[in-house]
């Protein structure tokens, strides 16, 4: 199983915004508020669930300016939800729009326990998939981000 860095996530986040300057994209979108401080000093480590949540949200928010889903009851499915209460919105944001999808807990009934397992580190599939629907949501479906 792969795992995708901060760095590269911001890089093909960056793309989707239409950053030319690739090299400088962290800086940009440090810049533009939809990445914090921290996520350009550990550029390099693997990123989370929670944090790549936390990043398209602001992205979302900041720079394509789309408003939030104001009722994210349907959020609760997912049994961890509040373990993050900074993280709530954010996942919840990701989560109602199709973004990052639900994990299930291997040995519990299929469908009825699952949770966003925040902490865990983002796969490189579920990565390509968020960006594919993250361009399809911004109307930029003929962008490829390799």
């Amino acid at each position: 199983m792969s795992y995708i860095s901060k760095a590269e996530f911001i890089r093909k986040i960056g793309k989707v915004a239409g950053l030319s300057d690739m090299d400088n994209a962290p800086e940009a979108a440090l810049n533009c508020g939809w990445i914090e401080a921290q996520d350009i000093r550990d550029a390099d480590a693997d990123i989370s669930r929670y944090e790549a949540a936390r990043i398209t949200h602001l992205f979302l928010l900041k720079e394509k300016l789309k408003k939030d889903i104001p009722d994210i009851s349907k959020a609760r499915i997912l049994r961890d939800l509040y373990d993050c209460r900074v993280c709530v919105n954010h996942v919840a944001q990701v989560f109602l729009r199709g973004l990052i999808g639900p994990r299930e807990i291997p040995g519990v009934t299929k469908g009825s326990f699952l949770i966003f397992d925040g902490r865990d580190r983002l796969k490189e599939e579920e990565a390509g998939y968020l960006l594919e629907k993250l361009r399809e949501l911004c109307g930029e479906t003929h962008n490829e981000v390799p």
